[in-house]
């Protein structure tokens, strides 16, 4: 019947030996076997040992003789390098499965992977990557699975410029980049959940904005809104060049009742008298 052996999984292998004229072959089981009459049948087996028996008879003398091969067949390399996941930028994800005992294990690639030799490394790719693991083991032709890791950039955030006022005075913050918008700390805000919430601190403070895209990725920006106090003040300097910049001299200010602004040369002359905070001297 040959001699006993190992193949790998789902593969066949030819077992028996060569025809003696004048003998007639009887293997069983037969199911797996090419042909069940012959001297050297291929066996095809689907379990993990299987005992093939082949009765001999020869023709003349009618004796019979029989003998049995034990094929072994290796358990199946499997490659699971887990299924497409999407990460947001600097962010990891474990690709992979378990460790099977009797395979050996390479990726593609060391880009972005903390070991390539393991059967589940951690995956921190800056763009999008598609990885290909490798099997190999018992003598077996490899197998290989990919898996691609998506990756999303971190959303674009602004939390506006930094503004200034006096104390009792408000402001308006006005964040941008995502679709889910938080501010810390809440000091001095009307909510802390929108991405325009009013600002109105007593002292200055400097505020962060952390936004969630589409994608669950969060990235975060700060603003300062600088508190003024008492609660007017007037600028030590304009340029009054028309240039669009600092051109006029006004007084800022809040919550002023009576107001009357005059400015006078180094004579005492009168140069200029309004009753109105929003008109300057220009």
């Amino acid at each position: 019947a040959g001699l006993d052996t190992t193949i790998c999984a789902n593969t066949s292998v030819q077992i028996g030996s060569t025809l003696v004229v004048g003998n007639t072959y009887n293997w069983f089981p037969s199911s797996t076997l090419s042909t069940a009459t012959i001297a050297n049948p291929v066996a095809s087996p689907i379990a993990p040992v299987t005992t093939y028996f082949v009765n001999m008879t020869n023709t003349v003398t009618g004796c019979v003789a029989q003998d049995s091969v034990i094929v072994t067949m290796l358990s199946p390399l499997v490659a699971d390098a887990g299924v497409d996941v999407e990460i947001c930028r600097y962010d990891s994800v474990q690709i992979g499965a378990g460790l099977i005992e009797g395979q050996t294990y390479l990726w593609n690639t060391s880009a972005g992977l903390s070991n390539i030799i393991s059967p589940n490394s951690m995956a921190s790719p800056s763009t999008t990557s598609t990885y290909t693991l490798t099997i190999t083991g018992s003598g077996c032709a490899p197998v290989t699975d990919e898996v691609t890791v998506i990756v999303h950039p971190l959303p674009t955030v602004s939390a506006g410029l930094d503004d200034t006022i006096t104390v009792g005075q408000s402001t308006q913050l006005i964040a941008t980049g995502g679709v889910q918008y938080t501010w810390s700390p809440p000091y001095g805000l009307s909510n802390t959940g929108v991405f325009n919430p009013i600002a109105n601190p007593d002292t200055t403070t400097t505020y962060v904005i952390s936004v969630i895209d589409i994608y669950g990725c969060v990235n975060t920006d700060t603003m300062i809104v600088k508190v003024i106090a008492p609660s007017f003040w007037i600028a030590t300097a304009f340029t009054p060049d028309n240039n669009g910049h600092n051109d006029v001299l006004f007084v800022r200010g809040e919550g002023i009742n009576n107001f009357e602004f005059a400015v006078f040369d180094r004579w005492g002359e009168q140069l200029f008298y309004t009753k109105d905070l929003k008109t300057g001297w220009d």
